[in-house]
């Protein structure tokens, strides 16, 4: 269900960007630039992808993989599923971001749509993350290392959704200024000052920290069905903490650093003239650094557990049919699965059929 909303989303987003890309290609391309390829215009037409809500698009699996994981390692059923499917539904809507583009409508970021988009997005997050909560709570939970780095996913998804959130908030406040009370503007022109501050870099970090997340909580759980072997499940939770550390270390420097004043086409020196002498403004793009460095280091804890579990062949190879007791029906055959896998189709009355099965027994 989650790869079916992505995809839907990814599908009608994509080819717009790459019609972007087109048109910059073929300005840039030309004897003299008009528009399009003009060095100073090119990342304008296409950050929009990168920028909410579109930058949320890439966490969508995310939702899908952790909804999985949740309930088989707490040993039991997804209870009010159908909600979660509308959570996982609602964000898949509330991502689609190919209309919002400022290269060509420079006031979208204050309209009513984008700024009710922004406010709202978290919502569906809560939904889901509450589902998740339930669940843990009626279960008996065993905490494996995917089962941890999935939890942190939804969190890193949720400080990044928090701030997609403040980031509309000073256009969401503005129809206050007309009270004309002075506190008021004190309190929203700081607000205001967010739009095209480096805090929509800190809510792209944190949107594709949660994929990256959800990406490795994925790797940790059906490894042994694609591989034959377990990875090793201490260095997984190294890795996690690493990733999710190092995502809200950057992604919050950057949040920080928005409040301060740092534009955020830090491409652009002359955008941030005087800004970058500030002492705090260079303290946590320091702190954003090391953020930055946690999560390639955590990417490569993975990428040296995959090399001794998988390519050496030292992971864990016994009970890989199904280590977790999943309630899928992957889990219902060897692990790597033979060709033409079941000679008779399974019947599926359920999302969880070898759950569905267990019961039965019982």
């Amino acid at each position: 269900w989650s790869m079916l909303v992505a995809g839907a989303v990814w599908l009608l987003a994509l080819p717009v960007w790459l019609a972007n890309l087109a048109i910059v290609w073929v300005d840039f391309r030309g004897e003299d630039a008009l528009r399009y390829g003009r060095v100073n215009n090119i990342w304008d037409q296409l950050d929009w992808l990168w920028s909410q809500p579109a930058i949320f698009a890439f966490a969508i699996p995310m939702l899908g993989i952790v909804s999985e994981i949740v309930p088989v390692g707490s040993r039991t059923r997804q209870r009010y599923y159908s909600v979660q499917q509308g959570a996982v539904g609602g964000f898949g809507l509330l991502t689609f971001g190919a209309w919002a583009q400022p290269a060509f409508n420079p006031e979208v970021t204050e309209q009513v749509m984008y700024v009710a988009m922004g406010l709202v997005l978290i919502i569906p997050v809560l939904v889901f993350l509450g589902g998740l909560v339930d669940t843990i709570a009626q279960g008996k939970p065993v905490f494996h290392a995917h089962f941890a780095i999935g939890l942190l996913a939804v969190v890193v998804l949720l400080a990044g959704a928090g701030a997609a959130a403040i980031k509309v908030l000073g256009p969401g406040l503005g129809v206050l200024r007309e009270f004309d009370e002075s506190w008021l503007s004190e309190l929203i022109e700081p607000l205001e000052d967010l739009q095209g501050s480096v805090l929509t870099s800190g809510v792209m970090i944190l949107a594709l920290g949660a994929a990256l997340l959800g990406a490795v909580a994925g790797l940790y759980y059906w490894a042994p069905k694609i591989f034959g072997r377990q990875l090793m499940g201490g260095l997984g939770a190294l890795a996690g903490l690493a990733i999710a550390g190092g995502a809200v270390l950057s992604g919050l420097a950057n949040i920080v650093n928005g409040f301060l004043d740092e534009g955020d086409f830090v491409y652009l020196p002359e955008a941030n003239a005087g800004i970058w002498d500030l002492s705090s403004v260079e303290t946590f793009n320091a702190v954003g650094l090391v953020g930055a460095v946690l999560m390639l280091g955590g990417l490569l804890l993975v990428c040296l557990d995959l090399i001794v579990s998988v390519a050496l062949g030292r992971g864990e190879a016994e009970d890989a049919d199904n280590p977790w007791n999943g309630h899928t029906l992957e889990w219902a055959t060897t692990s790597p699965p033979p060709v033409g896998n079941f000679e008779v189709a399974p019947v599926v009355r359920s999302e969880r059929p070898l759950l569905d099965e267990l019961e039965e027994d019982a």
